[in-house]
């Protein structure tokens, strides 16, 4: 878009669109995701959390798979609208697997709710190239505002969706009937989703425009030669890795660990972690209007930001260590019945039971950790850490790649967040299994550190591409 003097800017229009697509997104995301675990023990209560893991892991190839090829036809079709409504269209399908599968028997029902989570997948993969319209339709001076209103809108959508995963809890279980299934706390928002993702499609098809070029800033001599620093965008790329493999740990071993510490039952893990995800959501609505409305990068760049988050991320995961001198070990479930009845405990599951599986042998030496410290964490991380580290990120990769077409590089910056949780889950849940929580928690907290320690060496070439060709041509001339 460019003014009648002649001066290039920002087209609020599309970025306000895209940032309502993104809330519904976001809204459904985290709306079901609090009731997959739980809703799979109803449908098959020796369901283990190994398959669980493996569900998140059909999901980011999904997400990585759509991500990658929805960059690639968006740079060379120069427009992001369909890459986006293809991306709702498998929300809607996604949504009728996952409806369908209390009509299947108990051998169909996980192979369902991998499918399911697949094609729930390729939808999030699809649409998160909304970064890409946002990177390309705003200025370098508005872009950490738009970032900030991007960010905004899903950030709502993490507060308002586990808050509909509340109020759904009022309807209970089997529910309704509706349409030859049920409509009960599992099943309601995906209902909801239904509803919205129609929503979502009618506003990209009828009032977005997705041309990548629309500010006329794209240098094609530069994209040519892709005079970026490579450091750069690998410590870019890492830190995204990193965040990532935070979020997949407390979103994959969460929902199990705490039901194991805690002994919560399957209906108060939904009801206490929504609880937790409305308050991160809370959290990073709070953080986004600080960027929005109060110009918070003015008193905390990038840079700092991001150190800081990392910083943030290291304590937290320190405080949530269960270490050995911590009093009490994690209860087990009707341990003292199963074994007079003399049965082999590596053959057992206790589904309607509270307490840790008597097959994790790993419970009888790890301290139980404090409800409100865990908790009180798992807010801070997905709350404030992350978000902050992630929207400074956004920012500064779109920077550090300068006036290319990003629809490519910002497939790779998603799929850098994917591609560990490709494999991530299925490690993570069979460590947890066999091993509990320790080597996961020392295995991030070492990530941490080296990650820390990538900004603090590279901390000069992390900087927008326009900073870093002002250096250069003043060190030339200074050479002169």
């Amino acid at each position: 878009m460019e003014a009648k003097d002649g001066a290039r800017k920002t087209d609020w229009r599309s970025i306000y669109v895209v940032t309502l697509v993104a809330f519904i997104g976001s809204v459904h995301t985290h709306c079901i995701a609090p009731g997959v675990w739980p809703y799979m023990k109803m449908m098959d209560p020796a369901v283990t959390e190994n398959f669980y893991g493996l569900l998140h892991s059909v999901a980011s190839f999904g997400t990585v798979l759509t991500a990658l090829i929805a960059g690639y036809i968006s740079n060379v079709k120069q427009d992001t609208k369909w890459p986006m409504v293809f991306g709702k269209a498998m929300a809607l399908f996604s949504c009728v697997l996952y409806l369908m599968i209390e009509l299947m028997n108990r051998t169909e029902r996980l192979g369902m709710f991998l499918m399911f989570e697949f094609f729930l997948g390729m939808s999030m993969g699809a649409a998160q190239i909304y970064r890409t319209h946002i990177a390309m339709a705003s200025t370098e001076k508005d872009r950490p505002r738009a970032v900030g209103i991007s960010s905004l809108a899903p950030a709502i959508g993490l507060f308002l969706g586990p808050v509909g995963q509340i109020l759904f809890t009022a309807i209970g279980y089997p529910g309704i009937p509706l349409l030859g299934v049920h409509l009960n706390l599992y099943t309601a928002p995906i209902w909801m989703t239904i509803v919205i993702s129609i929503v979502g499609i009618y506003l990209l098809v009828c009032h977005f425009n997705g041309r990548m070029d629309q500010l006329g800033l794209i240098n094609k001599d530069f994209q040519e030669k892709r005079d970026y620093d490579v450091v750069a965008v690998v410590v870019c790329l890492i830190t995204k890795m990193l965040v990532s493999l935070c979020t997949l740990n407390f979103m994959t071993i969460g929902p199990p660990y705490t039901m194991t510490v805690f002994q919560w039952t399957p209906s108060q893990s939904v009801l206490y972690l929504s609880v937790c995800m409305g308050l991160v959501g809370l959290n990073i609505v709070f953080w986004n209007c600080a960027y929005v409305f109060f110009d918070l990068r003015r008193r905390l760049s990038e840079r700092r930001a991001i150190i800081f988050a990392i910083f943030c991320l290291f304590i937290a995961y320190m405080v949530t260590y269960p270490w050995w001198f911590l009093n009490g070990t994690i209860e087990y479930a009707n341990t003292t019945v199963i074994m007079d009845m003399g049965l082999d405990l590596s053959d057992v599951t206790v589904p309607d039971s509270i307490g840790c599986n008597p097959a994790f042998a790993w419970c009888a030496d790890t301290p139980a950790v404090n409800m409100i410290v865990f908790l009180g964490s798992l807010i801070v991380v997905l709350g404030f850490a992350l978000p902050l580290c992630l929207i400074n990120l956004d920012i500064l990769f779109s920077k550090v790649l300068g006036n290319i077409r990003q629809g490519t590089m910002q497939g790779l910056f998603i799929v850098s967040g994917e591609c560990l949780n490709i494999i991530g889950p299925i490690f993570l849940t069979r460590v947890y299994t066999y091993k509990g929580p320790r080597p996961i928690w020392i295995f991030e907290i070492i990530f941490i550190v080296i990650c820390f320690f990538l900004w603090i060496i590279f901390y000069n070439r992390m900087i927008g591409h326009s900073k870093r060709v002002a250096t250069l041509s003043q060190i030339s001339e200074d050479a002169l």
